[in-house]
């Protein structure tokens, strides 16, 4: 990172996936103007914080860098599975009865 400048923001007290070579984790990630620009401790991290960078505490949540998904895998995924889904084919269902019975389970 050049000198005097400062991440935009850090994302800090989590579980930071680099997918680097080893698959390895951090605790914190810098990032500036979009691009990663630090991994590391919470500490050694929030040391580059300047007075406009925005830190997001993840309270242990994961980061994933890179996950974007311009073509909606993710939402597709969900309406995939219950309870957005319904198995309505035989022989989970026989009957039109049974295919009411099923949306109203849902309901």
């Amino acid at each position: 990172m050049e000198d005097g400048v400062h991440p935009h923001l850090i994302l800090t007290n989590g579980e930071v996936l680099t997918v680097d070579r080893d698959f390895s984790t951090a605790q914190a990630v810098a990032l500036t103007g979009g691009t990663v620009t630090a991994v590391g401790g919470g500490d050694e991290i929030a040391a580059l914080a300047g007075p406009d960078t925005e830190v997001i505490d993840l309270e242990g949540r994961t980061a994933l860098p890179g996950i974007n998904d311009s073509h909606l895998h993710g939402c597709a995924f969900g309406l995939s599975r219950p309870p957005l889904a319904l198995d309505v084919g035989f022989p989970a269902v026989r009957s039109i009865g049974d295919i009411q019975a099923a949306v109203k389970d849902a309901a």
